[in-house]
């Protein structure tokens, strides 16, 4: 049965096709001097639209409306497939970004989809383990992709000639360790990998680190397509690469399977909560105006320290269940503090008992170090209430017999005086710093449990423990920084120690 073909489908998209393959005009045209076969296939957004791929190298042509493929389809229902040919350029008939596909042939059964583009692994038909292992020398070749490290000068521009192929690629550094995974588009696929290292979001730990470990941090880390193939082969292909090359023992695979602990419940980056060096917090260092969430020193003592270190990936009950008695004490500790700035701001005291008579001194005596304001001027009771009768702010506690150790705590409160906002802010900026200092370090501090509920000497003496141990750390994470970027830190230390003592 013969048909008669039409004369030209109209392919739209072309000039974005061009921008995305990085190509001049004159460039995209030359490509296609002579006749170009190419194939169609159904859009996989929208069924009723096509893309036109070029044969062999599967390059994205253009695309096809819902009209021209409907025309189109009425072949594809008789024949497995129809392919064009693009004739000399002069067919590329550009009209605003859009071009004319001219001849077309039909083709029987005994012709098939195009073949895939053939790998360039020569490993990939192997069951024999290769083990990955560290280079000899720069220029070793890489066993899976045969090529020596280089990282990829326009990683946008790879990764869109990468779109919509299905396969399996690798990641890797200079050092050969490498990341084996399988997607539907190895384009988009990469672009995430990509933005969550940046984000310093990544789900594999030691590949973030391994990112963030020299500037600039795109030079770390290299992408590469190993295979094509299709959906239905993705698992054991991938199954196959881990097992031959065994990236699971030298690599960033954590299991033998490639489905990571990150992946059994869907792939999900902001769960890696272990980060302990990303960009988000190195652009931080430099903006004073930026607060860091609130978080508390308990969670850094010694056995805390050393399960974070040696643990990637801790027990995220334990760690709930911490935080919650953490933050339950702090309510606790916040508001007997709150009840003791009640009675000093309606003039009356409380009935002290033995217990909360050294409770009361413990807290004077910190609120003495963190203020150093003791000799400031103080307000009067009268005009205290008076401003707080403005507010509308007034509680009134129960009449009680005043205590002189009322009258002392009086003049250390930190915010009763009227030099207090400078003092203030000081201590609010030097707290700040440390969160930022902490976070940095893979540590947590809390500004405003140490500010309001720390109140004991106890939880002074831990807080000094935790800078401590923050220096410390610096100390031993200080290839992860630059040499300006750990004095930065030391300084600020230094500053807040004065500060609270």
């Amino acid at each position: 049965m013969e048909f008669n073909l039409p004369k030209s489908f109209l392919i739209n998209g072309t000039t974005w096709c061009k921008q995305v393959q990085d190509l001049t005009e004159s460039e995209f045209n030359n490509l296609y001097t002579k006749k170009t076969r190419c194939y169609i296939t159904p859009n996989n957004k929208n069924q009723k639209k096509a893309n036109v791929y070029v044969w062999g190298s599967r390059t994205l042509l253009g695309f096809i409306d819902e009209a021209e493929y409907e025309l189109y389809q009425e072949y594809i229902d008789q024949f497995d497939s129809i392919y064009c040919e693009i004739e000399p350029k002069t067919s590329l008939t550009y009209v605003v970004g859009k071009a004319f596909i001219n001849v077309f042939e039909y083709l029987g059964t005994e012709e098939s989809q195009p073949p895939l583009k053939p790998t360039k692994s020569p490993n990939k038909t192997t069951n024999k383990k290769k083990p990955i292992s560290a280079p000899l020398s720069p220029r070793a070749k890489h066993p899976i992709t045969n090529k020596s490290f280089a990282p990829k000068r326009n990683l946008e521009s790879f990764c869109n000639k990468l779109n919509g192929k299905i396969g399996i690629y690798c990641i890797y550094g200079k050092d050969f360790k490498t990341y084996i995974g399988q997607s539907k588009n190895v384009g988009k696929r990469l672009k995430a990998h990509i933005r969550d290292l940046k984000k310093g979001i990544h789900h594999n730990p030691a590949m973030q680190t391994l990112w963030l470990s020299k500037q600039p941090y795109s030079n770390n880390l290299t992408f590469e397509l190993v295979e094509e193939t299709t959906i239905d082969l993705l698992d054991s292909k991938e199954l196959e690469y881990i097992d031959t090359f065994e990236t699971y023992k030298y690599g960033f695979n954590q299991t033998k399977d490639g489905q990571g602990d990150s992946n059994k419940n869907g792939y999900n980056p902001e769960r890696n909560w272990l980060n302990k060096f990303t960009l988000t917090n190195e652009k931080k260092l430099t903006n004073k105006t930026v607060d860091i969430g609130v978080i508390d020193s308990d969670l850094i003592d010694a056995k805390s320290q050393q399960e974070v270190s040696s643990s990637p990936e801790p027990n995220i009950n334990e760690v709930n269940a911490l935080i919650a008695e953490i933050q339950l004490q702090n309510e606790e500790e916040l508001a007997l503090y709150r009840q003791h700035e009640l009675t000093l701001l309606s003039g009356e005291s409380l009935q002290t008992s033995p217990s909360t008579s050294t409770e009361t001194t413990e807290t004077n005596i910190v609120l003495q170090r963190l203020s150093k304001r003791a000799k400031s001027e103080v307000l009067s009771q009268e005009e205290t209430k008076t401003e707080i009768k403005k507010s509308n702010d007034l509680i009134e506690p129960p009449t009680k017999t005043k205590s002189n150790k009322i009258n002392s705590f009086t003049q250390l409160s930190p915010i009763r005086t009227k030099s207090d906002k400078a003092a203030k802010k000081s201590f609010n900026d030097a707290l700040n710093k440390t969160e930022l200092i902490s976070k940095s370090l893979g540590f947590q501090i809390s500004k405003s449990a140490f500010k309001f509920g720390k109140l004991k000497s106890k939880s002074f003496i831990e807080f000094e423990s935790a800078i401590a141990k923050l220096t410390e750390r610096l100390d031993r994470s200080g290839s992860q920084f630059k040499d300006e970027d750990i004095n930065m830190y030391k300084s600020k230390i230094a500053e807040l120690r004065k500060l609270i003592q």
